[in-house]
């Protein structure tokens, strides 16, 4: 009798552990819900809009009305954030209650026409001294995305790569992109010194061209030769920027920082990131770097920049990249800091 109790003690078992799983399984489906909408330019459909829930692996693309329809998650999230982006666009973006049936997506163009004054964005550290103005610290310090610590006594005195992207800077500042514009060999190669800096000891480029600066910074240091393409010294750009004012790691004074953005250390810098992404198309041709194979737009934001500036946000940064869901307002339920990214998505860095 023993045997027939137990089995039919775990067939109740096995029973309630079925019903169990189906309802489960009916509960997520049940909080599963479609949403349908539009993408638009505020008047006309926009057809092949990348559109995904923020963070998604996957995506959907828009038919030619514009028209999209997402599976998204329902009563168990406060909101719902969907993204949109194309090729040409500023990267848009809703937050919506799970509720939400139906929604409206606005992109708005990239604005046309590079802008020749644009100050590139160092990728180093760039601090300044408050640690005696702390109004000045705690004023700055709200205008960041980040709300870095106040104990750190640190305030940044523009966006810098550090500062948002450290896993990523690091990456960079170890590979040789970084060291475009000091790697030893690429020096030697151009003037014709050995690794000591002794003079004439060849071969050079500048040895057997004296009067022709070529266009190697065309590659190695493009935003120093952007607007001298074929034309810019190599080793004046490394002179300038890592000997008349080197780039230092640690507390920089308001002059400081001035002298070194005159002196073009973020020149310096290489192919650093604020340059990597203004880049809108590449051309394989035999032209070298910004000399004919790269297209920029270096989009003005200064409208925008007054604007944020006025609401205490973070000051603007135009990016050409991969993703179609980095918007310029916070993910984050109930959160109002805001990304200074305005983003948009460009296959060809897929």
């Amino acid at each position: 009798m023993n045997w027939i109790y137990s089995f039919w003690w775990k067939s109740r078992i096995t029973g309630w552990a079925i019903v169990l799983i189906a309802c489960l399984v009916w509960s997520v489906e049940a909080r599963a819900v479609q949403i349908s909408g539009v993408v638009t330019d505020g008047r006309n459909p926009i057809p092949d809009a990348r559109v995904r829930l923020h963070g998604a692996t996957t995506f959907e693309v828009t038919d030619s009305q514009g028209r999209f329809m997402l599976t998204t998650p329902g009563e168990s999230v406060a909101a719902i954030v969907i993204a949109a982006g194309k090729e040409g666009w500023i990267n848009g973006g809703v937050k919506i209650s799970p509720k939400t049936s139906y929604t409206t997506i606005v992109l708005k163009k990239v604005p046309d026409g590079d802008d020749p004054q644009y100050t590139f964005i160092t990728p180093h550290k760039s601090l300044v001294d408050l640690r005696d103005d702390t109004e000045k610290m705690d004023s700055l310090r709200l205008k960041s995305h980040t709300h870095f610590k106040e104990t750190c006594n640190l305030c940044h005195f523009e966006p810098t790569c550090f500062l948002c992207h450290r896993e990523l800077y690091t990456q960079w500042t170890t590979s040789q992109h970084a060291r475009a514009v000091d790697n030893p060999w690429t020096l030697n190669l151009y003037d014709g010194t050995d690794a000591d800096g002794n003079e004439n000891v060849g071969p050079g480029y500048r040895l057997d061209f004296p009067d022709n600066p070529g266009n190697c910074a065309d590659c190695h240091a493009p935003t120093a030769a952007i607007n001298a393409p074929g034309k810019t010294d190599l080793k004046v750009v490394y002179n300038r920027a890592h000997i008349v004012y080197p780039t230092q790691i640690g507390y920089k004074s308001y002059k400081r920082v001035e002298q070194e953005q005159k002196a073009g250390s973020v020149d310096g810098a290489g192919i650093h990131c604020d340059f990597c992404h203004k880049i809108k198309a590449v051309e394989v041709n035999d032209a070298a770097g910004v000399n004919g194979s790269i297209t920029l737009n270096r989009v003005n934001l200064d409208v925008e920049k007054e604007k944020r500036e006025k609401e205490g946000r973070m000051y603007p940064i135009f990016v050409y990249g991969p993703y179609d869901d980095v918007i310029t307002f916070s993910p984050v339920s109930n959160s109002a800091i805001t990304s200074p990214m305005i983003a948009s998505y460009n296959p060809i860095y897929n």
